[in-house]
């Protein structure tokens, strides 16, 4: 699944390798959340760096007005929101069991 940005960018959920991807209008893709280790996020509804998180099989995607990109994280069961700053937060939902 991808979104596009405002600004002509793509988010594209790189479900298999447990990553959110950006493609630039140049088309160079850069990596913005997930460390590719399929796990549970951090205790808490804050994580820290998007880089360093745990994502697990990342599916839809949608980015708001303000740049925030929304994700399922399909197989810990939440919907996580990742900033333009870089923090990620799990707004609904639980780490699989």
């Amino acid at each position: 699944m991808a979104a596009a940005a405002q600004d002509g960018t793509v988010v594209v959920a790189d479900s298999e390798n447990s990553r959110l991807r950006k493609v630039d209008r140049d088309r160079a893709v850069s990596t913005i959340a997930g460390d590719g280790i399929a796990g549970p996020p951090a205790p808490g509804l804050f994580e820290d760096l998007a880089l360093r998180c745990h994502l697990n099989h990342p599916q839809g995607v949608a980015i708001d007005g303000d740049g925030n990109v929304v994700l399922s994280d399909l197989d810990n069961r939440c919907v996580r929101m990742l900033s333009p700053a870089g923090a990620i937060t799990t707004l609904g939902g639980g780490a699989a069991r």
